[in-house]
């Protein structure tokens, strides 16, 4: 019978040396489990605030870019007048340059005359006073 007591005790002491090994590792498994939550939630909130982040950017490219299409619908009606009128307005400058220079040859022919002894216009009345 002391046999079979000891085999009790045995498998008795077996079985709680089975059952601390067996918590011991599930204890370092829930240890490692526990550290790769923490982990990966604190990889969560740096990836939403990235993404908080990214979003505040294209919010303000957003922005800028509705602000820049406005000012470029503002000043559309002048750049269209301007791209509009100016073969026009290079005519017409055209014509006041040639105007000018009709102008000053003629002004030109008129001063070579007057030193020719021709009074005229102010020079003229200016020997006048003399």
């Amino acid at each position: 019978m002391r046999a079979r007591s000891r085999s009790p005790r045995q498998a008795e002491s077996n079985a709680q040396a089975e059952y601390n090994k067996q918590r011991a590792e599930a204890l370092k498994t829930l240890s490692a489990l526990k550290e790769k939550k923490t982990n990966q939630e604190m990889q969560k909130a740096d990836t939403d605030q990235k993404t908080e982040d990214a979003e505040g950017v294209k919010t303000d490219t957003e922005t800028m870019s509705v602000e820049k299409q406005m000012e470029l619908d503002s000043i559309e009606p002048n750049c269209s007048w301007i791209k509009g009128a100016f073969d026009t307005r290079r005519e017409k400058r055209r014509q006041e340059m040639n105007g000018l220079l009709e102008a000053k040859a003629s002004l030109a022919g008129a001063a070579a005359g007057q030193d020719q002894g021709e009074p005229q216009g102010l020079r003229g009345a200016n020997h006048r006073r003399d």
